[in-house]
């Protein structure tokens, strides 16, 4: 089976860092694995596509490329911005990924992709649904994403567990990394500054219990916060 490799990118924290993303950015080894095959002819889902980032970033390579999400909003959003920039070639549906068969939403398929939605019944209908030597590609949240508040998302994969899960179904795993980013604090005050920084993360922890637990964490010694911890895969049926 594929080994796993690891990248991992370090962040030294400062007073003024901020970890804000472009809206529409994705992950570059994502967009690279999806464009080395050959998509000018190939219709496309896109499972959990909120907004659109991914399928923005997709459609100018591809024939088509629908997208699914459970939130109305995000999908309104996206077809906004669809009609605002005149792009064609992709379509939204309001739906629940896990609950509908991905052929009932396009008449052709080609491709699976997701960016950070996924789950073991999502590969499953993946695979039900892709053809012979077809590919599902995705990001996923893996386990030691935010590891030093010392809870872990229900969403989110060890290795094992993920290689298990595609082997079971049937796929073949022909690309599988996890990308980090780890921001490193010189001291508690440095890692308080970085947080009031970025507070919708501050208030995020805060809201889910997170927020006491990376406190202790800082505040017995703990100087560094794994910010990002994504698999990245390619895997065929």
């Amino acid at each position: 089976m594929k080994k796993i490799k690891y990248k991992t990118r370090e962040i030294i924290a400062s007073p003024s860092q901020s970890l804000k993303e472009d809206p529409l950015s994705i992950n570059s080894t994502l967009k690279k694995l999806i464009t080395s095959e050959k998509i000018k002819k190939m219709a496309i889902l896109d499972v959990g596509c909120g907004r659109g980032r991914l399928m923005f970033n997709i459609a100018p390579y591809a024939k088509k490329v629908v997208g699914i999400d459970l939130s109305k909003k995000e999908i309104d959003a996206a077809k906004k911005y669809k009609a605002a920039n005149s792009i064609n070639n992709v379509q939204f549906i309001h739906g629940d990924a896990e609950k509908v068969d991905y052929l009932s939403l396009t008449n052709e398929l080609d491709m699976v992709m997701s960016n950070l939605c996924m789950s073991d019944i999502i590969i499953k209908r993946s695979y039900d649904a892709l053809q012979k030597r077809r590919c599902l590609i995705f990001t996923a949240f893996h386990i030691d994403q935010w590891k030093e508040t010392k809870k872990i998302s229900p969403f989110s994969y060890d290795e094992d567990y993920m290689k298990k899960v595609l082997f079971d179904t049937g796929f073949e795993i022909e690309h599988i990394t996890v990308e980090k980013e780890i921001v490193k604090f010189k001291n508690l005050k440095d890692a308080l500054d970085f947080f009031q920084k970025n507070k919708k993360l501050m208030e995020k922890f805060k809201t889910d219990e997170r927020w006491q637990n990376i406190m202790g964490y800082l505040q017995e010694g703990g100087r560094s916060f794994t910010y990002k911890s994504h698999f990245i895969i390619k895997a065929r049926k």
